[in-house]
């Protein structure tokens, strides 16, 4: 990359860095994780006066690896405890997505993001031990995803899977909403949309 096109993203970082912004877009994985916890890192070590403002981090993912997204999780809620952290869906959040987006202060969604949840996906292979191992331990993710879930929100991947077998669940912001997975459906302009009032971001 030559010295012309490096100025405009370093513009852009230093944007951000003001701002408290950071951007969590495409497939999620161990990446995102070094990147959010750098940011991370950069902003609680500043003044007092400036730690204490919010982090807005915005998703637009199809989803990606589980592991990173429950490092994400975890790493989300650790720092919440030092500045609120938002999580702002502005296209699609699915699947580890979503999980990323319950462990926020604040979950929003702008009125035309769309969310996706569904359950482990198993694929077992090799001896019959490994394939008994693999099930177990996809049996225990299943367990920390579900109750990821249940803790903010009224999906029971269980229940689902009973009602519609295995299949992707998928939600605009009004039914995210509705079933608690956000908190709020934000506008740029303030404006609304039916009954539903959309605020101000």
């Amino acid at each position: 990359m030559n010295g012309l096109n490096v100025k405009p993203f370093e513009r852009i970082y230093s944007s951000s860095l003001f701002l408290r912004r950071a951007q969590l877009y495409g497939e999620i994985n161990m990446g995102d994780v070094s990147y959010l916890e750098a940011l991370f890192g950069h902003f609680s070590d500043q003044k007092a006066s400036s730690r204490r403002k919010a982090v807005t981090i915005s998703v637009f993912t199809g989803g990606g690896s589980l592991d990173a997204s429950l490092a994400l999780y975890d790493l989300i809620r650790e720092y919440r405890q030092c500045f609120p952290v938002n999580v702002l869906a502005v296209g699609p959040c699915m699947s580890g997505g979503v999980i990323v987006m319950q462990a926020a202060t604040k979950r929003l969604s702008y009125p035309n993001a769309r969310f996706m949840v569904h359950e482990l996906a198993y694929m077992g292979g090799g001896s019959l031990t490994a394939q008994e191992n693999e099930a177990k331990e996809a049996g225990r993710l299943h367990k920390i995803v579900r109750g990821v879930l249940l803790e903010r929100s009224k999906i029971d991947l269980d229940k689902l899977r009973k009602r519609n077998g295995q299949i992707d669940h998928y939600y605009n912001s009004d039914a995210a909403m509705s079933l608690g997975l956000i908190d709020s459906i934000v506008s740029p302009n303030g404006g609304k949309r039916g009954s539903r009032h959309y605020e101000r971001f």
